[in-house]
């Protein structure tokens, strides 16, 4: 087991190596099988003692030495061990780029420990519209496997979470704010969580492009709040800053020009990619009618008589509420199967909704706009496709080959 111990010596001359982890090694180096017995009968006794001390050591080092932690295979396959994790499941790992290889483990930016915790950006995939980035969170001193998990997309599949909080932008564009952005995967043991971290674009044009990524803090629940809360009762401040390659899979993504227009509203356009679906609706136009007071300013902002707000004046509230809004809408999305697409993300004011494809086969989409999807449903909260059909307000089919 020459080589074993050569990996402690390497460690010894490189830095300081605490005297509980001396001893742990040591340990395990002093139960293995006489390295002298070359009876073949017994070598597989011998590889699996090998791999166990392996694995053993590399539980000792990820505790102490964040940056070594690396080191285990985790690192470049964290697609593969969590896409089933995630909200937009899918198989990533066969179009991610890779964004550390381990012989080039030492001194990467890609891997920056800061306040104890170690991030590693892994690999990435970007389909034009949103950069999905796997990461790596170890967190030495703390036990996370009290991580509370959520259900998935309305499925029998659950997630674990921690929050980032910080920025990001792509070069060329506005900082835009992470704020308890949710890092969802996995909990791989009690100090290692493994997640994807989903960012959605504005430019759907890139072809190639730089993602600055500085996290400010990194947190989580624990076993006890409440699943709904962002309570983040365990939080640790710290800088964690990553410049991030990518390149845009144009290839399996399609945009789909739709232009379906009834009763006013209009299904402009689907942007369809191996993991998700995003639909464009336009909606009328709503003004409001009625006269807001400086009293009426006051009450909503919870301000006394003749106080303003530090960032929102009088002014602007008055030209925030005058001008004219979208009505609001929501868009539902099955497949040809009558499978319906789990929304995601939505607003019903902007007409943008993004849907999870979780796998499913899409070959034509069936697109529905109701004012108020709760009357499509039926008794066992279910959707209604024949109301659907009947009582949308603007309704498509859409061929995808």
């Amino acid at each position: 087991m020459s080589y074993l111990e050569d990996i402690m010596q390497g460690l010894e001359k490189n830095q300081e190596v605490p005297k509980h982890v001396q001893d742990k090694v040591e340990l395990v180096l002093e139960n293995l099988p006489d390295k002298k017995r070359k009876v073949r009968k017994n070598w597989q006794r011998q590889t699996a003692a090998a791999a166990a001390v392996m694995v053993a050591i590399s539980g000792v080092l990820c505790y102490s030495y964040p940056t070594l932690a690396a080191r285990i295979p985790l690192i470049g396959k964290i697609f593969e061990q969590v896409e089933e994790s995630v909200p937009f499941s899918g198989d990533y790992s066969e179009k991610a780029e890779t964004l550390i290889a381990p012989e080039d483990m030492e001194g990467s930016k890609m891997i920056v420990t800061d306040a104890g915790i170690c991030v590693t950006a892994s690999e990435v995939y970007c389909d034009s519209v949103s950069v999905f980035l796997a990461a790596q969170i170890e967190v030495p001193e703390e036990n996370i496997l009290k991580i509370p998990s959520h259900t998935l997309n309305g499925k029998e599949a659950t997630a674990d979470g921690m929050y980032l909080r910080g920025t990001w932008m792509l070069e060329g564009e506005e900082q835009r704010m992470l704020n308890a952005r949710m890092l969802e995967g996995k909990v791989i043991d009690e100090h290692t969580f493994a997640g994807v971290l989903k960012l959605d674009l504005e430019d759907k044009e890139l072809k190639t492009g730089t993602l600055n990524l500085q996290l400010t803090s990194i947190g989580w629940d624990q076993d006890g709040t409440e699943s709904l809360d962002i309570s983040e009762n365990m939080r640790v401040d710290g800088v964690w800053n990553f410049t991030i390659p990518f390149t845009v899979d144009g290839e399996s993504v399609k945009e789909i020009v739709v232009n379906q227009e009834e009763n006013g509203y209009t299904i402009q356009k689907i942007i369809v990619s191996p993991y998700q679906v995003v639909s464009y609706v336009k909606a009328p136009l709503s003004r409001v009618e009625k006269e807001i007071t400086r009293a009426d300013y006051e009450r909503k902002l919870g301000l006394a008589e003749g106080e303003e707000d530090k960032t929102l004046s009088y002014e602007d509230f008055l030209a925030e509420y005058q001008t004219p809004k979208m009505q609001p809408c929501e868009t539902v999305i099955c497949n040809q199967d009558g499978e319906f697409l789990f929304a995601n993300d939505s607003s019903t004011t902007s007409g943008i909704t993004t849907f999870a494809v979780d796998k499913k086969e899409l070959r034509t989409l069936s697109v529905y706009v109701l004012t108020d999807v709760e009357d499509y449903c039926n008794e066992d909260g279910s959707l209604n496709r024949e109301l659907l059909s009947a009582r949308a307000v603007v309704a498509a089919e859409v061929d995808l080959f």
